[in-house]
């Protein structure tokens, strides 16, 4: 790359927020030391030089890297940096003339962690915010709106999709996903009421009702995951995996009922349930939004998927299973724990 006099490198996962071209003129090599002696190589400069490049090709094989990769060989090749004054982009203090790199000030590669750490608020204000935290990189959807700094990443994308389909094509794909879904339920649905009956039983124990309801519940979220395409619109991905957990659970749920007791699901309860998980992700999420302190929005983030789970498969398990039975008088039981009938 001679053909350039200075190369600016950015790792996938990072954001300029503002114009950085001060740093094309910081020195022949450039990055930011966050946590210890060895720099991140997310962002760094380098000055193009046909000397320095045959010399790190012959050195590649045999030097150290603590970490196996690049950023572990650049530590070792450009070992001095450390020593090396700050870069200035004012320009107000004259350069050491003994150093030709210079290390970068934390503006302009700026962990996340450090953000998250401090309670959601910014140690220096970033030119360069880098997404370090692996699980959480704002192009997957779950991460919203638990993380905030993701929405400013979202704003750059959908900035960069103005005038493209793709938005609007992901959406039709999780749209078409979700018919498919229910219509396979729905066939699934009729063709084990109509021909299976061998597990039919007068009665069955509390804990089962319990066990099983959770477990269909968990298994639709599960399931509702893996569907999800990881990078959609987070708005549209959330909408369509709460329709999904809603769906999958409450029609899982009213095939259980009629396989073990004969009773016939109401499609009114059905549609019930559906109603109540989808609004139940709804306000979760909406609350989630207006929580300003990333610790109190981790708080209630926890607290909100353990309440979920239990107000969600409780009234589903009443809905779809012990609320039919007791309607049609049916001689199908809900026992208690260890008790069977003579």
């Amino acid at each position: 790359m001679t053909e350039f006099d200075v190369i600016v490198h950015l790792d996938l996962d990072v954001l300029p927020t503002r114009d950085i071209s001060t740093l094309f003129e910081c020195g022949s090599f450039c990055a930011v030391f966050r946590h210890s002696d060895m720099f991140n190589s997310g962002v760094f400069v380098l000055k193009t030089n046909e000397t320095v490049f045959h010399d790190m090709v012959e050195h590649v094989q045999t030097a150290e890297s603590y970490d196996g990769g690049d950023q572990g060989f650049l530590n070792t090749y450009f070992h001095d940096l450390k020593y090396a004054p700050m870069h200035d982009p004012s320009g107000k203090h004259p350069k050491c003339e003994n150093f030709t790199m210079a290390r970068l000030s934390a503006k302009f590669n700026y962990d996340i962690g450090m953000y998250y750490l401090n309670n959601g608020r910014f140690l220096v204000d970033p030119d360069i915010i880098h997404y370090t935290m692996g699980p959480t990189k704002p192009w997957l959807w779950w991460t919203y709106p638990l993380f905030d700094l993701n929405w400013m990443w979202l704003d750059a994308r959908q900035e960069m999709e103005i005038g493209s389909s793709s938005e609007f094509d992901t959406c039709i794909i999780l749209a078409v996903t979700n018919f498919a879904l229910i219509s396979l339920l729905i066939i699934a649905k009729v063709v084990l009421e109509r021909h299976v009956h061998n597990i039919q039983t007068d009665s069955v124990s509390n804990w089962e009702t319990h066990l099983v309801s959770q477990s269909i519940y968990m298994f639709s979220v599960w399931l509702a995951l893996k569907l999800a395409h990881q990078s959609a619109q987070p708005i549209a991905a959330w909408v369509f995996f709460a329709s999904n957990v809603a769906w999958t659970a409450s029609i899982l749920t009213s095939i259980y009922t009629h396989l073990r007791s004969g009773v016939d699901v109401k499609v009114k309860s059905v549609l019930s349930c559906v109603f109540f998980t989808m609004l139940s992700y709804a306000l979760s999420w909406l609350i989630l939004v207006q929580i300003a302190h990333f610790n109190t929005r981790v708080l209630f983030a926890i607290v909100s998927i353990l309440a979920q789970q239990i107000l969600v498969v409780t009234y589903i398990r009443y809905a779809l299973i012990i609320r039919p039975c007791r309607q049609q008088h049916h001689k199908y039981q809900i026992l208690p724990n260890n008790h069977h009938v003579a």
